[in-house]
């Protein structure tokens, strides 16, 4: 076995048996055990809910007791009075006693007195509490051999907490003359306070008699859902589902406990690894880095660091001596490879007639992220020679050649270093200019016309000929959109060449972008120039015309 498969066996063997073992231990025993104790925790949260909710049915039964068996509740019912009605049903009542409802109801089944909150303002269209008279099968008078019920109802106002008690006299006595009603409407506000009391953030909801409660969910790390339903005294399809949403402070305290502790063990495997590796590190690992920051080097220098030869006798002594020989060969190999490499490049993207790039060149360079400067005016050119056919169809393709390097050469003279100038096909020509205004835009553009007009081409035979230009300046505030929208944009500047051609060629036309095309939607013929102008978004320049002029 070698070496290197020796260290390496040595201490991630170690390691990885070290680490294995506290997780398996960890995930087995210790999690599973915190759950457990966490679950038995939050599940109680839930009984706390059900008893406060019964605690405050009880707090309605007691008040129902005392208002029901009262004589005077009992004279009332019997012979309703206004004096009863003054000094204990006044609109002061509900709110002192807490209460959503407060109804009373004769041996008739009639209702004689009934007040509701705003919570219950709409009582009428409350199919529970509504109506003047009840009959006997109403979902509030079942159990009548009862004195006293309590329970939470479905009504349409949401679920209520309702009390109900005989109406006797103030010895419990008497034949019973109606039912004293008390209800509170389980709203948020209410939720609220009763959260607030046993200090347990809770919800309810009305769902379908269909789920498995109670139940706890471990939502993550930090939260668990616990549920469980009550059900409705008047309802089997449906159940009141409390739901309750809580932090996990002692499962995380016991993941930081177990962090800790793992991360120590951690730090134990760690030094003992490097014990192993501090005894090892003469025989392995201090050739093995030497070796590896040579072949960094060698990549770093392109081939150009030559290695040097470890005075060793056993396998790393036969690996630096291959490294060696190896990178002798790799080094007469690189540098030719890269030269070819850099002639194919540039032959790939420089047209061959004229010296210029290329429409490839011009693609590649629009695509590439790096080429497009964050918030910088561009000008996009497109220039085409008028009437070329005419040269080549007089003068042969050879005089049409020259034609086209001379005009190449007038070009590099017009533009600036930092311009690039495509031939992208034929006679015509594109020219990207950076951080280019309008007016520099014009210049260029008036200097190149004036230049080609002025100048004889051919060789033996000279003769005149024009160029039309068409440029287009805008600013282009974000690399992504550049990228996105760049054959809009030279669209543009073609629109501006064939206006050039159209009003008499020698001459140039060129447009100002006005504004920022969110959209990356540009004029795609003629007509939509025009709309841009008659809008405002674009501004026209002309070398001979004015822009009212300009045909398209």
């Amino acid at each position: 076995m070698k070496l290197s498969k020796k260290l390496f066996l040595i201490q991630m063997v170690f390691f990885l048996l070290l680490m294995g073992g506290v997780l398996l231990t960890v995930a087995i025993f210790v999690l599973p055990e915190v759950r457990e104790i966490e679950a038995k925790k939050h599940l109680g949260s839930i009984t706390r809910v059900e008893n406060a909710l019964n605690d405050e049915l009880e707090h309605l039964a007691i008040s129902a007791v005392d208002w029901g068996e009262w004589d005077d509740t009992y004279n009332y019912v019997i012979l309703p009075n206004i004096a009863y009605e003054k000094s204990n049903l006044s609109n002061e009542t509900l709110s002192d006693l807490n209460v959503d409802l407060l109804l009373i109801l004769n041996k008739s089944n009639e209702v004689v007195w009934r007040m509701t909150s705003k919570e219950l303002s709409n009582a009428a269209e409350n199919a529970l509490i509504s109506g003047n008279r009840w009959n006997a099968q109403h979902p509030l008078l079942y159990k009548p051999q009862q004195a006293a019920m309590q329970g939470i109802f479905l009504s349409d106002s949401g679920p209520l907490l309702i009390a109900r008690q005989q109406i006797l006299n103030s010895q419990g006595a008497g034949t019973p003359q109606g039912y004293f009603f008390f209800a509170k409407r389980l709203s948020q506000s209410f939720i609220q306070a009763i959260s607030d009391k046993i200090e347990t953030p809770f919800s309810i909801d009305v769902v379908n008699n269909t789920q498995d409660l109670p139940s706890l969910t471990f939502i993550s790390n930090n939260q668990t859902h616990a549920q469980s339903s009550t059900p409705f005294e008047n309802s089997d399809n449906k159940v009141l589902q409390i739901d309750i949403f809580q932090a996990r402070p002692f499962y995380l305290q016991a993941l930081n406990a177990i962090t800790y502790s793992l991360v120590a063990i951690l730090l134990i495997g760690v030094i003992s690894c490097l014990v192993t590796y501090f005894l090892l590190k003469n025989i392995l690992i201090n050739p093995i880095v030497l070796l590896q920051k040579q072949a960094e080097m060698f990549k770093k220098h392109d081939g150009k660091q030559p290695f040097k030869l470890l005075n060793r006798k056993d396998e790393l002594g036969q690996l630096s001596s291959s490294f060696v020989s190896m990178a002798k060969d790799l080094s007469k190999d690189w540098g030719r490879l890269e030269q070819e490499k850099k002639d194919y490049r540039d032959a790939s993207y420089t047209d061959v007639l004229t010296g210029l790039k290329n429409r490839r060149y011009l693609d590649e360079y629009l695509q590439d992220p790096n080429s497009w400067i964050h918030d910088d005016e561009w000008t996009f050119f497109t220039i085409d020679l008028d009437h070329f056919k005419v040269i080549n169809d007089n003068y042969g393709h050879d005089v049409g050649d020259i034609t086209l390097q001379q005009f190449s050469e007038l070009l590099r003279k017009s533009c600036r270093d930092n311009d690039i100038i495509i031939r992208s096909g034929g006679e015509e020509f594109t020219v990207l200019c950076h951080q280019t205004s309008a007016d520099v835009a014009k210049s260029i553009a008036e200097r190149l016309r004036n230049e080609v007009e002025n100048f004889n081409f051919g060789h033996e035979n000279h003769f005149k000929i024009t160029c039309s230009i068409g440029f287009f300046v805008i600013r282009i505030y974000s690399r992504e959109y550049g990228l996105k929208h760049w054959n809009s944009m030279l669209k543009v500047s073609d629109l501006a060449l064939y206006a050039a051609k159209n009003n008499g060629r020698n001459t140039w036309v060129g447009l100002e972008c006005l504004g920022q095309c969110s959209e990356g939607v540009y004029p795609k013929e003629g007509m939509d120039i025009q709309h841009w102008l008659s809008e405002k978004k674009l501004k026209l320049f002309s070398f001979n015309k004015s822009p009212e002029d300009v045909y398209w």
